[in-house]
């Protein structure tokens, strides 16, 4: 059987690729809609949902091919992981910190895992050395 990648499954079918960028969307006319409301606290959560929801929707639909994009992409993310739980969370984010780690590590070590077996990979930018002229 012949393994399917992420970013085929979601642009292989237009419905799929069309609800992942609306959701994101969504939520940014919802958090909008608690704002006017008056309902702060609710919209800043939903806001920071939407940014996260538009991060995850992203790596499958943007063209990350290389390994300059793709390092930019993960320190995009990371930026927004280690931003986001202190906003979320507000003046409680040090007395809610110890969650904040459980939930997270699970992330860091696979991102760890994954940067130490890139390391570990003949560079993609000349193929290991394979295209590289003998004179």
């Amino acid at each position: 059987m012949r393994a399917i990648r992420k970013a085929h499954l979601i642009c292989l079918r237009p419905w799929l690729k069309g609800l992942a960028l609306a959701v994101p969307v969504a939520a940014a006319l919802v958090a909008n809609g608690l704002f006017l409301a008056g309902a702060v606290e609710a919209g800043r959560v939903v806001l920071i949902a939407a940014i996260g929801l538009a991060a995850l929707f992203a790596a499958p639909i943007l063209p990350i091919y290389t390994p300059f994009r793709s390092r930019i992409f993960r320190r995009e993310k990371w930026t927004f992981i280690a931003g986001a739980a202190p906003l979320t969370l507000g003046a409680d984010a040090f007395k809610l910190s110890w969650p904040l780690f459980a939930s997270l590590w699970p992330l860091v070590w696979n991102e760890w895992t994954r940067a130490s077996i890139r390391r570990k990979l003949p560079s993609t930018s000349d193929f290991g050395g394979r295209l590289r002229s003998k004179d």
